[in-house]
């Protein structure tokens, strides 16, 4: 399917679709939504931080370039009761409480730095600061994570820390 066939869409809805991952191929024409702004991936398999939302973090400004709104409940990844929602702070003790609505949150929006709302609520900018924050002192600095950070991971992080003037990793 062409998506650039729908150069007008302004939102897409791909709920329940069993998708496992948003690895995207790189943007062409036929792949980009310019106008794309609201996107709903709830009720889907989504159980990787690396291929699921670092992946849509890494393509989004070249294939959804004005995307500013998401809504993920209901995937493995999203879910504060699974055991891994939360797969970076596995292994870490100064992390062994289970994740929580709060935590999942703070996660997305450090990693989306385009989103302005997330799962119909409005990101502020304090919110947004707090959670970039907390991923990279809490989260982003721990590398004995049960699954591997991606490139784009990693870059997001040393960005946000360069910003935050602290030291690199």
């Amino acid at each position: 399917m062409l998506l650039g066939r729908y150069h007008s869409l302004s939102t897409l809805v791909l709920a329940s679709n069993r998708f496992d991952n948003l690895s995207l191929p790189p943007s062409s024409p036929d792949t980009c939504l310019r106008k794309l702004r609201h996107l709903s991936l709830t009720s889907n398999l989504l159980s990787s931080w690396s291929t699921s939302f670092d992946a849509l973090g890494e393509s989004a400004s070249s294939t959804f370039p004005s995307l500013e709104s998401l809504r993920l409940e209901k995937n493995p990844l999203t879910s504060p009761s699974s055991s891994i929602a939360n797969p970076e702070s596995a292994d870490d003790p100064s992390t062994t409480r289970e994740p929580t609505d709060l935590h999942l949150r703070l996660l997305l929006i450090a990693r989306l730095p385009f989103l302005t709302s997330l799962e119909n609520t409005p990101i502020t900018t304090v919110e947004r600061e707090d959670a970039e924050r907390f991923w990279v002192t809490r989260i982003g600095d721990y590398e004995g994570a049960a699954e591997e950070r991606s490139d784009w991971s990693r870059n997001r992080c040393e960005e946000l820390r360069k910003s935050m003037s602290l030291p690199s990793h």
